[in-house]
């Protein structure tokens, strides 16, 4: 007891100090050190590894390693920590090859599509659709309203503007600048893209109002959906105001294309794998970030890509006019955006179709979700309660939606549901929607039809016109 007594009474050198304090100090710093070497490669290989170039990233890593190791023998600058960073990274990108795809998928399938799915192809026909029952559906149901139009000249058999809108839908259908005697053909489109809860035949259902109307109409989809509309118009005795297009992928000549011609030409089809290299890659910022900038539009490119074909779908009818002015003192053509799913089908429709509120020459109309256009630019009021976070539309440029809204916003301002103009405002209308698109896409970003609209209104160009409405406000072009 005594000698361990003395032994503990023997003062401490400042040598023996100085070690016992560096000594403590180390294993904290180290620990940090270890922590950093590690989380860091981790977070840069799934910033990198999410994307095409995934496998090339990983071997290129590899290789890296392996050289690394080899000259570390007399290269002092690679110490065993940094080989074990780059280790790290090695072994971070190869485990992110291998599960992000996995993750993607099931993250498709929990978001309500379907993984993997390929939209255009030949032959294809939706599931537990029995086409031939849509049609009987179709044509033995009723969809008309009791009144029609209230620009519909029955005795002149044609839309007057000048007829009075009696107060209509909530006053929207006031002509006061629009031109008499218009002409309107409806543009449609059905692509299936694999939407797991809401089929092909679910969105034909829903577009059967505007089958019933006595109106131009102008439809692309695939194969199976043109021989629906094709049967339902002809029952109906419509066939002679139905203009038909095929939308197909593929160069090969098909049995399809032998029966509707060529298919039409698709502006955006080509980027989709482009789209769906951008959606993976930031599908965990999106994650991060609650998907406050919405789902489909971010992450599920198809979704993003067959949106956005709206307006090259509008721009073609228009351009080709099929159904010309058959009265000499008939004034200009003006072409009508309409979803198939616009109303969800639960609305009855006017015979006749004027939507006279959007005949105004060289324009295009947007219909909104505020009360006018000045709370769309400058902000809603306080007592203004929508169902939505709006973004004054004056605010809003490409450089703070990159930096920010990107990420931060769903843009429901503007509906992309319904919409029109004749061939002069559709053409501005088409190339600013076609160089924001591509805007976006070199700056890594994509967006569904909506978030695109409210980009090219935010500069407020002078052939834009803004009608107050509803998603469900397709009665609302009148």
């Amino acid at each position: 007891m005594a000698e361990i007594h003395m032994r503990a009474q023997i003062p401490e050198t400042d040598d023996e100090k100085k070690g016992r304090e560096e000594k403590s100090s180390k294993p904290s710093f180290g620990c940090w050190q270890v922590v950093l070497s590690r989380a860091l490669p981790m977070l840069l290989a799934f910033l990198v590894v999410p994307a095409t170039q995934a496998v090339g990233v990983a071997t290129a890593a590899t290789f890296s390693y392996i050289l690394a190791a080899c000259l570390g023998r007399s290269w002092k600058c690679l110490s065993t920590r940094c080989l074990s960073m780059i280790f790290c990274f090695t072994l971070s990108c190869w485990f992110f090859v291998f599960f992000w795809p996995s993750f993607l998928t099931f993250a498709s399938w929990n978001n309500g599509w379907i993984p993997g799915f390929r939209a255009l192809q030949p032959g294809y026909q939706p599931e537990g659709c029995d086409t031939g029952k849509l049609v009987q559906e179709f044509v033995e149901g009723d969809f008309m309203k009791e009144l029609d139009a209230v620009h519909w000249d029955a005795k002149a058999q044609r839309c007057d503007c000048r007829l009075p809108d009696n107060g209509a839908e909530q006053g929207r259908c006031k002509s006061s600048d629009s031109e008499d005697l218009p002409r309107f053909t409806v543009v449609s489109a059905l692509i299936d893209v694999g939407r797991r809860d809401r089929a092909g035949c679910d969105y034909l259902r829903m577009f059967a109002p505007q089958l019933h109307r006595q109106v131009d109409l102008v439809f692309f989809g695939e194969a199976w959906a043109l021989e629906v509309v094709q049967a339902v118009r002809t029952a109906l005795n419509l066939s002679n105001r139905t203009r038909l297009r095929l939308l197909e992928a593929g160069d090969k000549p098909t049995a399809a294309q032998a029966l509707w011609g060529a298919p039409a030409s698709l502006a955006f089809h080509h980027h989709l794998g482009q789209m769906q290299a951008i959606a993976a890659r930031k599908y965990f910022w999106h994650l991060l970030h609650l998907f406050k900038a919405g789902v489909s539009g971010k992450v599920v490119p198809h979704y993003a890509w067959v949106t956005n074909e709206k307006a090259n779908f509008v721009v073609q009818a228009a351009r080709e006019n099929y159904f010309q002015n058959s009265q000499s003192d008939a004034g200009h053509s003006y072409f009508v955006w309409i979803d198939v799913g616009a109303g969800h089908g639960n609305l009855k429709a006017t015979r006749h179709f004027c939507a006279c509120n959007l005949a105004v020459p060289g324009t295009v109309t947007l219909f909104h979700q505020l009360r006018n256009k000045k709370e769309l630019f400058e902000g809603a009021g306080a007592d203004m309660s929508t169902k939505f976070e709006a973004l004054p539309l004056g605010k809003l440029t490409i450089s703070n939606y990159l930096s920010s809204y990107d990420f931060t916003h769903h843009f429901d301002e503007i509906i992309g549901t319904f919409w029109g103009g004749d061939l002069a405002g559709i053409e501005l209308f088409w190339e600013h929607w076609n160089a924001t698109f591509h805007r976006l896409m070199d700056a890594g970003a994509i967006d569904h039809d909506q978030g695109i609209i409210c980009l090219v209104a935010a500069s407020e160009p002078q052939w834009l016109r803004y009608i107050t409405s509803n998603f469900y406000g397709v009665l609302h072009l009148c």
